[in-house]
């Protein structure tokens, strides 16, 4: 009998003792995660502020480094295109004989899921095309949400997924779509 109370006391001992340790490590894994996520966001802004670089010098080696191997973008009708034809794409765009004046992406939110980062963005993009009474003036706002996986880069963070959710485009400040 003695035996067993022994035991049964180190059994609550022991549950007590996880329990109070849970108790200590659970906010602390909370808070390095919290961490990361801070941290994640400032790289990830960074890799935004790379691809607003490469958008307005038109440079497509900034933005194909951006992006993993199996990217795929999704516009809004949920059409799929892969990395290849999305760097074709940009290529085309800094063909146009258009000045982009504004390209900006703001983070809205950032959430960790496993090692990656699903971020939330709203994207505003200005061009003029042409000269005088025939220029051009166009406003797109768009908001994604981007799939960001860690990588042993020098920006730490590659695209692997974009997915558009909403668009909209003005021209000489009448509303296209």
């Amino acid at each position: 009998m003695a035996y067993t109370v022994v035991v049964y006391m180190k059994k609550i001992l022991l549950a007590l003792f996880v329990g109070l340790s849970f108790g200590a490590v659970i906010p602390q894994i909370a808070h390095a995660q919290k961490l990361s996520t801070t941290a994640a966001r400032k790289q990830i802004q960074a890799c935004y502020n790379l691809q607003e670089k490469a958008m307005k010098t038109e440079n497509i080696e900034i933005i194909d480094g951006l992006l993993s191997t199996d990217y795929t973008s999704y516009n809004i009708l949920r059409i799929a295109t892969d990395r290849n034809a999305a760097l074709n794409t940009d290529r085309f765009l800094f063909r146009l004989p258009s000045d982009t004046l504004r390209y900006e992406t703001q983070i809205t939110s950032i959430q960790p899921r496993g090692v990656d980062m699903i971020v939330m963005t709203k994207v505003t993009m200005e061009t003029v095309a042409g000269s005088g009474a025939r220029s051009i003036r166009t406003k797109s706002i768009a908001t994604y949400r981007d799939f960001w996986s860690p990588f042993k880069n020098s920006n730490g963070w590659v695209l692997r997924q974009t997915v558009e959710l909403t668009a909209e485009s003005w021209a000489n400040g009448k509303k296209v779509f």
